[in-house]
């Protein structure tokens, strides 16, 4: 795994280390969770020894089918690391990691002690760095929406973007969304769950100042990298260019500076 991801976890599993093994959690028996299930989670054993597939159902209907907020923050640790060896090797549903962030959200995570909320915090940030260091194979765009649903303020996630594109792996990754969603302006959208996300990622995505990044990576940019700024220029161009058609604004792309 991402080192600095791993460390994250880490820090979780410290952090939450006093949160005890509930005795029991509501659920809802029949097709989604079973009596077998709960009793398999509630056996005591050290967390990290809990298997994905134990924690399957829990986590694919926490807060609706199963679970509260005392048992969820006691597997929460294992949850979040078992989210992001998935998100790191790709996940088949990019919906799952939207999910299961967004039970943060449903758990008010915000109003946790400060130690917890910076632990979780790191885990997010650290996520991210893994996928603009080339260490994730899910795509940016899903990565930044599964963030999103838990965390709406991703200026600090954009800010590191814009600053990483002398990188390869960085500019490929933007390169590479750009490409998957060709003139297609609906590429802002990121998540459902968070409006706000959405405005800030087609701000950050139109604005000045990523084109202002995208010259200053260029400078001295080897070639690898210099072909992906100048895709990136070339996508930008021509996304805007669609953005204005589709709202009848006739103005031409803007030019970078």
């Amino acid at each position: 795994m991402f080192p600095p991801l791993a460390t994250a976890i880490d820090g979780l599993y410290a952090t939450f280390a006093p949160v005890p093994l509930p005795e029991s959690f509501s659920y809802c028996g029949g097709c989604c969770f079973s009596a077998e299930e709960a009793r398999v989670l509630l056996t005591p054993r050290p967390l990290r020894e809990v298997t994905a597939e134990a924690l399957r159902y829990y986590r694919s209907n926490l807060f609706s089918m199963v679970g509260g907020v005392p048992d969820f923050r006691y597997f929460l640790p294992r949850v979040l690391e078992l989210t992001a060896a998935e998100t790191m090797h790709g996940r088949p549903m990019a919906g799952d990691l939207e999910w299961e962030l967004r039970a943060l959200v449903s758990a008010e995570w915000a109003t946790w002690a400060a130690d917890e909320r910076a632990a979780i915090d790191a885990y997010l940030r650290a996520l991210w760095s893994g996928v603009l260091a080339g260490a994730c194979a899910t795509p940016p765009r899903d990565v930044l929406a599964g963030i999103s649903a838990a965390e709406p303020d991703l200026a600090p996630m954009l800010a590191e973007w814009a600053s990483s594109l002398a990188r390869p792996a960085a500019a490929g990754q933007l390169a590479g969304m750009l490409n998957d969603y060709r003139g297609d302006p609906d590429v802002v959208e990121l998540s459902c769950w968070s409006p706000a996300s959405t405005a800030l990622f087609a701000e950050w995505l139109f604005g000045a100042g990523l084109r202002r990044a995208i010259a200053a990576a260029a400078i001295g940019a080897g070639p690898a990298t210099y072909a992906h700024l100048a895709e990136i220029r070339k996508e930008l161009d021509y996304l805007v260019w669609c953005r204005a058609w589709r709202t009848g604004d006739p103005a031409g792309p803007p030019q970078f500076v």
